[in-house]
Protein backbone atom coordinates (compact mmCIF):
# COMPACT_ATOMS: atom_id res chain seq x y z
CA UNK A 1 0.00 0.00 0.00
CA UNK A 2 3.14 2.26 0.38
CA UNK A 3 4.64 2.09 -2.91
CA UNK A 4 0.49 2.85 -3.78
CA UNK A 5 0.80 5.90 -1.83
CA UNK A 6 3.81 6.51 -3.58
CA UNK A 7 3.00 6.25 -7.54
CA UNK A 8 -0.78 8.24 -6.53
CA UNK A 9 1.63 11.21 -5.12
CA UNK A 10 4.10 10.66 -8.25
CA UNK A 11 1.23 10.90 -10.41
CA UNK A 12 -0.25 14.21 -8.75
CA UNK A 13 2.94 15.48 -9.37
CA UNK A 14 3.18 14.71 -13.09
CA UNK A 15 0.08 15.91 -13.36
CA UNK A 16 0.91 19.27 -11.98
CA UNK A 17 4.20 19.87 -14.03
CA UNK A 18 2.27 18.87 -17.26
CA UNK A 19 -0.55 21.47 -16.46
CA UNK A 20 2.28 23.86 -16.50
CA UNK A 21 3.96 23.14 -19.64
CA UNK A 22 0.86 21.56 -21.91
CA UNK A 23 -2.15 23.91 -22.95
CA UNK A 24 -5.30 21.96 -21.92
CA UNK A 25 -5.85 21.63 -25.85
CA UNK A 26 -2.61 19.91 -25.64
CA UNK A 27 -3.18 17.98 -22.99
CA UNK A 28 -6.43 16.85 -24.34
CA UNK A 29 -4.88 15.60 -27.63
CA UNK A 30 -2.26 13.90 -25.81
CA UNK A 31 -5.16 11.53 -24.15
CA UNK A 32 -6.71 11.19 -27.41
CA UNK A 33 -3.79 10.30 -28.82
CA UNK A 34 -2.36 7.63 -25.95
CA UNK A 35 -6.07 6.18 -25.69
CA UNK A 36 -5.94 5.06 -29.57
CA UNK A 37 -4.29 2.29 -30.73
CA UNK A 38 -1.66 4.28 -32.36
CA UNK A 39 -0.82 6.02 -29.05
CA UNK A 40 -0.61 2.81 -27.34
CA UNK A 41 1.79 1.56 -29.80
CA UNK A 42 3.93 4.85 -29.62
CA UNK A 43 4.33 4.50 -26.07
CA UNK A 44 5.15 0.93 -25.97
CA UNK A 45 7.83 1.78 -28.62
CA UNK A 46 8.96 4.23 -26.70
CA UNK A 47 9.59 2.87 -23.85
CA UNK A 48 11.56 0.29 -25.39
CA UNK A 49 13.61 2.35 -27.36
CA UNK A 50 14.70 4.52 -23.89
CA UNK A 51 15.24 0.79 -22.33
CA UNK A 52 17.44 0.04 -25.33
CA UNK A 53 19.26 3.60 -25.31
CA UNK A 54 19.68 4.36 -21.55
CA UNK A 55 22.66 2.07 -20.81
CA UNK A 56 24.28 3.78 -23.61
CA UNK A 57 23.59 7.18 -21.94
CA UNK A 58 24.43 6.18 -18.81
CA UNK A 59 27.62 4.94 -19.78
CA UNK A 60 28.95 8.00 -21.71
CA UNK A 61 27.66 9.82 -18.56
CA UNK A 62 29.54 7.42 -16.19
CA UNK A 63 32.73 7.61 -18.59
CA UNK A 64 32.47 11.27 -17.91
CA UNK A 65 31.23 12.12 -14.49
CA UNK A 66 35.57 11.10 -13.59
CA UNK A 67 36.90 14.18 -15.18
CA UNK A 68 34.01 16.81 -14.12
CA UNK A 69 34.57 15.12 -10.83
CA UNK A 70 38.57 16.57 -11.13
CA UNK A 71 37.34 19.88 -12.72
CA UNK A 72 34.87 20.18 -9.65
CA UNK A 73 37.76 19.72 -7.05
CA UNK A 74 39.89 22.20 -8.94
CA UNK A 75 37.07 24.72 -8.45
CA UNK A 76 36.26 23.88 -4.73
CA UNK A 77 39.83 23.68 -3.85
CA UNK A 78 40.76 26.90 -5.77
CA UNK A 79 38.13 28.73 -3.21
Amino acid sequence: EELADIMRGVKREQAGAASEIYTLEELELLIELYSSPTGRSLLQKNAEFVRGYQPLVVAKLRDRMGVLNGRILEIVGNE
